[in-house]
């Protein structure tokens, strides 16, 4: 995680172990039983080498959970064709962005990966007892009218939670 959430989430009790690129970062091997990646698996140019991290990293039968955009929903779609053209204010994208819409720079900042390659992913490095829930089922331009409950299944949600096991 950035330093900045980092310091958001030690004041709300979470011990942050380490920041930087989960590439990178070398963890103790079987120490964890929980590892969660939140909206990060967008940021990740080797997510291969980056779910192995965590692998390695989680305990016997530990829980590996990913949380991000799949590049197949509507929203992804939407972030991928505004990196493209290089903004939201653009014909293609008129009428159909939330009032809120993700940050652009962030947007162009994305390696866009389907739910289907990282399920391939995991299961190509062995993680197994998969479960998948998903929210943001509503057109992007709707999002904001009401909030969503969250629902089993990985096909129609624009945020997709994999729940793995190593």
């Amino acid at each position: 995680m950035s330093t900045d959430m980092g310091a958001i989430a030690e004041k709300r009790g979470v011990n942050v172990v380490a920041f930087g690129a989960i590439e990178d970062v070398e963890l103790e091997e079987n120490a964890y039983d929980v590892i969660y990646l939140n909206g990060s698996s967008s940021y990740m140019e080797d997510l291969t080498r980056a779910f192995d991290v965590c692998k390695k990293a989680l305990k016997p039968n530990g829980t590996f959970i990913s949380l991000d955009v799949p590049k197949e929903s509507a929203f992804g779609f939407m972030y991928l064709l505004a990196k493209e053209v290089g903004t939201f204010d653009h014909p293609f994208l008129n009428g159909v962005m939330p009032k809120l819409p993700y940050p652009h720079e962030l947007c162009c900042a994305g390696v866009w990966h389907s739910t289907e390659e990282k399920i391939n992913m995991l299961k190509a490095l062995g993680f197994h007892d998969f479960d998948f829930y998903q929210t943001l089922l509503k057109n992007p331009m709707y999002t904001n009218e009401d909030a969503e409950d969250v629902v089993p299944g990985y096909q129609s949600g624009g945020y997709v939670a994999i729940i793995a096991h190593k």
